[in-house]
């Protein structure tokens, strides 16, 4: 029920506010981000508007981003971040971005064609070098039109995933043939894999900022507090955080 609520909140506001009143587009960090005509919720336009949108993500990306990285994003959502980034890293840059959700990557693709070096893929990505054999449950885009989240199980921890909705590292970056040296990570508990297998995460990996979901993981603050030892493990410390947005840099 409240979930329902939740929706016919969101298309009252949607319907009863006149799309001319937003503006065309708005500037965060120096990039243009349409918001007139575009299918976004109310919250999410609202808080375009007010450039609230990932403040933190923003912030720490903004701090060592420089062009001609090479960057991949899991949890691209609606290309907001993707395409800040794709303007700071340049021409000579490269990111390729993951979306689970086939309505978000279809309208992000059509408004982040203009950059040529930005890719957009559908699937279900998992921040680990190798993932095994993972069974995908189901997908909940319920909470709004940002994404949602992937109910997952590992079932085979000898054997890769012949899904071919999911990406892990390996075939990301084998197959568009990318080297990349930052990870974006923003998978609303998909990360929670890093738990059970090695992340093995490539050597040309300097930065990784990712938004951790302890209220998602079964274990919260201690399935939080293991994928962070994860990280550190694999030769990361931590940067900095914000608000549950993490920054590990290579040791």
């Amino acid at each position: 029920m409240k979930q329902q609520m939740l929706l016919f909140r969101r298309w009252l506001l949607r319907n009863f506010m006149p799309e001319w009143l937003w503006p065309k587009q708005i500037v965060l960090d120096g990039v243009g981000i349409p918001v007139r005509s575009m299918p976004w919720s109310f919250g999410t336009k609202w808080l375009l508007c007010k450039k609230g949108y990932e403040a933190e993500e923003r912030a720490l990306l903004l701090g060592f981003l420089m062009p001609g990285m090479q960057v991949i994003e899991m949890g691209s959502s609606i290309g907001i971040l993707t395409a800040i980034v794709a303007e700071k890293i340049g021409v000579n840059g490269r990111i390729l971005a993951v979306e689970a959700s086939p309505t978000l990557t279809k309208t992000s693709s059509v408004w982040l064609s203009k950059y040529k070096n930005c890719t957009i893929l559908t699937g279900y990505g998992f921040p680990v070098w190798s993932a095994p054999n993972v069974e995908i449950s189901g997908f909940n885009e319920i909470r709004g039109c940002l994404g949602g989240t992937v109910s997952f199980t590992t079932t085979d921890f000898q054997k890769v995933s012949a899904n071919p909705l999911v990406f892990d590292l390996q075939k990301i970056c084998n197959e568009y043939k990318i080297r990349p040296q930052v990870l974006l990570i923003d998978v609303e508990g998909s990360e929670r894999i890093m738990m059970e297998v090695p992340l093995d995460l490539p050597a040309s990996v300097t930065d990784i900022v990712m938004e951790l979901h302890p209220g998602l993981y079964p274990g919260k603050k201690k399935d939080q507090d293991a994928i962070i030892s994860a990280i550190q493990h694999n030769g990361f410390s931590v940067k900095a955080s914000l608000n549950g947005v993490w920054h590990f840099t290579r040791v």
